[in-house]
């Protein structure tokens, strides 16, 4: 069966599912798709199609096609080329392209995003004593969720710097499991953050759990299902069709990633209940009176609000489902899956 994982929803019946099994999902997906023609129409109404040196890219619920527009924001990441603009010409072109977007009616967020990023900053001292959550998750969004929104040719060649600094250099091979590291960290690091939104910095905590719970660990296991899925081409012994698998593939949505990824290890079965169990998340949230309650929930309220408690019991079932997938993963790539991603 051949499958449009972009822009299609056939890839539903991969799983045994259909549109009207995951009404969310599809809704969501169409959804995003009308959003993201919207955006690159009202930015390319102030700008030329290659402007400056400077990507733009929505991320978040955009960028992985789950946007609903009643109650999400657009996550506007822009990265400039210093040797073409510097900071201060990127930033008034950052602001530039928010405007129009504001004009079309999305919420442009002022929070992780609200300047822009040097390629340079992005792909020098990973890891290093300069290198810092900002950067981690501009990086870890861009190569796995960003949709280019100005200037398609230079996001890919922005994309491409960055793919290049895992890949070259004495101590990382050709392999990209210092990727799979990176994002590892990434994941790792947003679970904490977690931590210091809700018990230092007073933010809300129901909410954020619950995306972390779904959305954030469905990210992370899409990514783990993919790295197994390319194991099949590095053990024929083709270093490049690996990469060229996994890469060609890391910025679907994480749904289709998973599903792509199961389905080419032979057991897409697995991931039926898990989209099941997303596709009930993402209805959930859709209500803005759901949102409200969330965002005033006390620690232990959930147990009082029918409607959040199913939430919450929902989360419990997206563990199951969850395990369910990697018991899959322990089975047909345990030593992998042992030594690159747990020791």
């Amino acid at each position: 069966m051949s499958v449009d994982w972009r822009h299609s929803t056939d890839w539903l019946k991969v799983v045994g599912l259909s549109p009207t099994d995951t009404p969310a999902l599809a809704e969501r997906a169409v959804a995003s798709a009308h959003r993201l023609r919207e955006a690159r129409t009202a930015v390319a109404a102030l700008l030329p199609p290659e402007s400056a040196g400077l990507a733009a890219w929505a991320v978040g619920s955009l960028g992985r096609m789950e946007h609903a527009d009643a109650v999400s924001d657009l996550d506007l990441v822009t990265v400039h080329d210093p040797g073409v603009v510097d900071e201060a010409g990127a930033l008034e072109l950052h602001d530039a392209l928010a405007e129009p977007l504001r004009g079309a009616g999305f919420e442009v967020s002022e929070k992780t995003f609200a300047e822009p990023l040097s390629i340079d900053e992005l792909v020098e001292n990973i890891g290093g004593t300069n290198d810092s959550n900002r950067r981690l998750t501009y990086r870890a969004l861009l190569l796995t969720e960003g949709a280019p929104l100005h200037d398609a040719a230079t996001c890919a060649a922005f994309r491409d710097r960055i793919l290049a600094s895992y890949r070259s250099g004495p101590a990382r091979g050709r392999s990209l499991i210092s990727l799979s590291n990176d994002l590892h960290r990434y994941y790792r690091t947003i679970c904490v953050d977690y931590r210091y939104k809700v018990e230092e910095a007073g933010k809300s905590w129901a909410l954020r759990n619950l995306k972390l719970r779904h959305s954030r660990k469905l990210w992370h296991l899409a990514m783990l299902a993919l790295q197994c899925a390319g194991q099949d081409h590095l053990r024929a012994g083709d270093q490049e069709a690996h990469d060229a698998w996994v890469l060609g593939h890391l910025d679907l949505p994480p749904a289709r990633k998973l599903v792509l990824a199961m389905n080419d290890l032979g057991h897409a079965d697995a991931c039926t209940e898990i989209l099941r169990r997303f596709d009930a998340f993402l209805a959930g949230i859709s209500s803005p009176e759901l949102r409200g309650l969330l965002e005033n929930l006390e620690p232990g309220g959930e147990k009082e609000q029918p409607l959040v408690a199913q939430l919450f019991e929902n989360a419990r079932g997206f563990d199951e489902a969850a395990a369910q997938v990697v018991d899959v993963l322990l089975e047909v790539k345990r030593r992998f899956v042992v030594r690159f991603h747990l020791l």
